[in-house]
């Protein structure tokens, strides 16, 4: 069980509730996920939005990022905020695995750009007749 949990939690997948697990995995999630310097940026440039689209100041912290703790707000912009924390999620992982793995030096600009070709994409998706 521990260890399907802490695989689940290296993945990013869920952040354990209970016993070391949660003191050993949750704290190097947070280090790579919210408090890298090249992270900070990226949420330093979508906070704005988030903050718009929840009516409230976008709070960057663990409970608010992996589990969606906010306020209550209308549907269609609660799921619009979970795209957008989603989207970011992953490219962080990705830019990170692309660092660790293939020695890349990517900057916080190229997060930024990847973020927003992600949303753009799947905005075009959204509205491509897939009938004619």
């Amino acid at each position: 069980m521990q260890l399907n949990l802490g695989i689940l939690c290296i993945l990013g997948a869920m952040l354990p509730r209970i016993g070391v697990l949660n003191v050993i995995l949750r704290k190097p999630l947070i280090t790579v996920f919210l408090n890298c310097v090249r992270v900070k940026r990226v949420w330093h440039r979508f906070s704005p939005i988030l903050s718009a689209l929840l009516s409230s100041t976008f709070v960057r912290n663990w409970v608010s990022v992996f589990f969606f703790n906010w306020q209550t707000i209308n549907q269609k912009n609660a799921r619009i905020a979970r795209y957008l924390v989603k989207s970011i999620l992953y490219g962080i992982w990705k830019f990170r695995d692309k660092c660790t793995f293939y020695n890349g030096t990517e900057r916080s600009d190229a997060l930024i750009r990847h973020i927003i070709q992600d949303v753009k994409a799947r905005i075009n998706i959204d509205f491509f007749p897939f009938f004619s």
